[in-house]
């Protein structure tokens, strides 16, 4: 009986230690990605003629529900990604490369993780389900053989940086169940993710000394160089502030003030992405910076204020008269 219970006893210890294995691989801690649902909240917020506390409480769940469905990614990044990761210095590390856990449980996690996130999201209005869906069906096609846009150059970025205008919509959508954000603030969105990610897989390609082992990591890498990807970051830093001054221009040229520190936000993550070639112990780390991470807040919250303010000395900057006098006075 004693030896029925030790077994018993073993058998429940494992079951427990793949559990919290396989939780490990949702990567929790990735959560405040999803602040990026904050502009677009905040954006439809300002067109609500009366602000209600139940908004807010809104926000809370469709926080939770975004936050399940971005787990279930995460679940399925390491699902696809075990053999590949093999082969980084760090990721090797991961739960589903170093322990041999069965895949049952990270696919049981994911597939609980997308249906509580839908559950959550049917709560709200069509668009913001509709969004959930696109998003789940944008970490299927991301991960997923035979498409797996993962491994086709550029394409990775542009697919996975798509998740910034979709966070974008779901934000939006909790207060206006009925039109999406403007089109040149979506793309703006979508570029400065792309941006972002470019810069991240520069930074990633640089760390991996050996080629041949980053091209089996990933094999867009074997069509990827530091050239390529600054240009490409480049490209896409300078789409992003294009339609993110016309969006400014036609809506809220309060925002025109918050420019000088949105490009030194660029600068500043370039710095980090270039910085890692030189300096490879703290590339775990070298994207979160204190300071970096302060003046990121510090300009969240300064975009989410300005959208409730109006300088009306701004609106020479797009004064129609005013670009009429000046062109008579030029002639």
């Amino acid at each position: 009986m004693q030896q029925i219970f030790m077994v018993n006893t073993n058998y429940l210890k494992k079951i427990f230690s793949n559990i919290k294995m396989t939780l490990s691989c949702g990567r929790f801690n990735q959560w405040p990605k999803n602040i990026f649902m904050l502009p677009g909240f905040f954006l439809a917020l300002t067109l609500e003629d009366k602000i209600a506390f139940s908004f807010f409480f809104d926000l809370f769940y469709a926080l939770i529900a975004v936050g399940f469905l971005s787990s279930a990614n995460y679940t399925l990044n390491e699902i696809f990604d075990r053999k590949s990761d093999t082969h980084h210095p760090l990721k090797k590390n991961r739960t589903l490369v170093k322990n041999k856990l069965p895949l049952i449980y990270p696919s049981i996690q994911c597939f609980i993780f997308i249906v509580i996130g839908l559950y959550i999201s049917l709560s709200f209005n069509p668009i913001f389900f509709l969004t959930s869906i696109l998003f789940i069906m944008m970490a299927l096609i991301y991960n997923i053989p035979p498409i797996r846009l993962k491994e086709i150059p550029y394409l990775d970025v542009l697919t996975e940086a798509i998740n910034n205008p979709i966070r974008l919509i779901l934000g939006w959508s909790i207060i206006s169940p009925i039109i999406i954000p403007p089109l040149s603030l979506l793309i703006s969105f979508w570029f400065c993710g792309c941006f972002l990610m470019s810069m991240k897989r520069l930074a990633e390609y640089n760390y991996i000394d050996n080629k041949n082992l980053s091209s089996s990591y990933r094999s867009s890498f074997r069509h990827y160089n530091e050239i390529n990807l600054i240009l490409f970051s480049f490209f896409c830093s300078l789409v992003a502030i294009f339609f993110l001054a016309i969006f400014t221009l036609k809506y809220f040229i309060q925002l025109i003030l918050i420019f000088p520190f949105i490009c030194i936000l660029f600068i500043w993550y370039t710095n980090f992405a270039l910085r890692v070639k030189f300096d490879k112990n703290n590339y775990k780390n070298i994207f979160l910076n204190f300071k970096f991470l302060v003046f990121c807040f510090f300009v969240g919250i300064s975009i989410i204020v300005l959208f409730f303010f109006d300088f009306k000395f701004l609106d020479f900057f797009v004064n129609h008269t005013f670009h009429h006098d000046l062109k008579l006075n030029w002639n």
